[in-house]
């Protein structure tokens, strides 16, 4: 097929299949190419080509390359010293390239290659990489209502495990519930219309196609019972929460109010399982982002989820309980 990029997809999950390509420069998706680490430590100079779509964010292609050209180094067994004499590269923009904390350069990714005696077909996959790292990612329309940060990650997550007491998440919310929720807040209406535009977008990006993200959600039956709309408003964001939870990527189950307490009672919180067996937490509260990454502290909100979804009434009986809610709302 002229024009086209043929290889092997890989989905969040990691499976491969053959797939083909053809970019499309109308496309206000970004396609990229991403490299699965665990390949090139089994076989360095095999380089394969996957494309994914706008799921893939730069900075995790970033984290891509630089692995893969670690992979490359170690197997020619070259220290950092030595690639930065032979290509006029200093040691340290080498590193911070491999460990993706500095911005590729194709010139200096060709360079490195040169000096590893990569192929061709690594060269151009390794090109890719780099110019996917460098490519304005799909949510840097909406900076000013979505944080970079936890939109890189989420986009690059696996599966999110979230627990909300309070408001229900982004993904799920109608654009209705969403202008509530910022009017709320006191936002003024253009940034209100720009948050609506994000989740819209969020929800396309992240919970359609065929390796669409899992997300696992565990909610407080009072959230489901506060009405933040009119009611026929309301009703029909429930009605779209329920549309969500039969979806086989999405889980939906509520934790029914109790007299005593739980270990959601701090705010709401979601972990976030990336590729490379990577895990992060984002918690609630406050127009500041807050993103947790020591392995305790994950560790501990796990912990807590797990207790939540455990107590929480099984999907069946949390979709009923969810039916019933918009029913008495209608009424």
């Amino acid at each position: 097929m002229p024009g086209a990029t043929v290889g092997t997809r890989v989905d969040r999950r990691g499976r491969s299949a053959a797939a083909a390509h053809r970019p499309n420069a109308d496309s206000t998706m970004h396609y990229n190419l991403v490299a699965i680490s665990e390949i090139y430590r089994a076989c360095p100079y095999r380089a394969v080509t996957i494309a994914c779509m706008a799921r893939i964010s730069p900075p995790e292609l970033a984290r891509e390359l630089g692995e893969l050209l670690r992979s490359l180094r170690r197997a020619q067994n070259l220290t950092m010293t030595q690639v930065a004499h032979r290509t006029g590269v200093s040691a340290a923009k080498l590193s911070r390239i491999e460990t993706a904390t500095f911005r590729p350069q194709r010139d200096v990714v060709e360079a490195v290659l040169a000096v590893y005696g990569a192929d061709e077909e690594t060269r151009r996959h390794c090109v890719a990489l780099t110019d996917g790292a460098l490519a304005e990612p799909w949510w840097a329309p909406y900076k000013a209502v979505l944080p970079g940060r936890f939109a890189a990650l989420e986009t690059a997550a696996v599966r999110i495990c979230t627990w909300q007491p309070l408001l229900l998440p982004g993904l799920v919310q109608t654009p209705d519930y969403t202008r509530a929720v910022f009017a709320a807040a006191g936002s003024p209406p253009q940034v209100t219309e720009l948050a609506v535009t994000a989740r819209q977008m969020r929800q396309r990006v992240q919970l359609s196609g065929p390796d669409a993200l899992r997300l696992r959600m565990v909610l407080w039956e009072p959230l489901l019972r506060r009405r933040i709309l009119p009611s026929p408003l309301w009703a029909a964001q429930l009605s779209a929460l329920a549309e969500c939870a039969s979806r086989p990527n999405l889980s939906v189950r509520v934790l029914p109010e109790r007299p005593h307490g739980h270990p959601g009672l701090e705010g709401g919180f979601s972990v976030l399982e990336l590729p490379h067996d990577r895990r992060v937490v984002h918690t609630e509260g406050g127009p500041a982002e807050s993103i947790i990454d020591t392995i305790p502290s994950v560790a501990e909100f796990d912990r807590r989820y797990r207790w939540l979804e455990a107590h929480a009434l099984p999907t069946g009986e949390s979709a009923v309980l969810i039916a019933k809610i918009a029913r008495e709302i209608r009424c």
